[in-house]
Formats: structure tokens, sequence, C-alpha cells
């Protein structure tokens, strides 16, 4: 095996774990932008639901 084949595999190994790494951290933000859209979702529905609306004959504006 030449030398230029050495740093021809060295380049190739090199990328692909950057692609790797790349691919990993895409998955995580993925994963973790997911989550906290839930989590928000779930508290917005909780505090709406939680509210009953005022009934229209006891407002003070009359």
């Amino acid at each position: 095996m030449s030398a230029s084949d050495e740093s021809f595999e060295r380049k190739l190994l090199i990328s692909a774990l950057s692609e790797n790494a790349l691919l990993a951290t895409i998955a995580i933000c993925f994963v973790i932008l997911h989550i906290l859209a839930a989590t928000m979702l779930t508290s917005t529905r909780r505090s709406d639901a939680g509210a009953a609306p005022e009934p229209p004959g006891l407002s003070s504006e009359d």
C-alpha cells in the first residue's frame, strides 16, 4: 500500500466521522425541538382548559 493510498483512506475515514457527527447533531437537535414543542403545547392546553369562560349574565359592564 502506497503513502497516497493511506492518506486517502485517512481522509475518507475523517470525512465519514465528521458526517456521522453532523447527522447525530442534527438528530439530537430535532428531538430536543420536538420535546420543547410538545411541552409548550401541553402547557398551553392545560392553561386554556383551566380557565372557564365567564357566563354572559354575570358581567359587571351591565
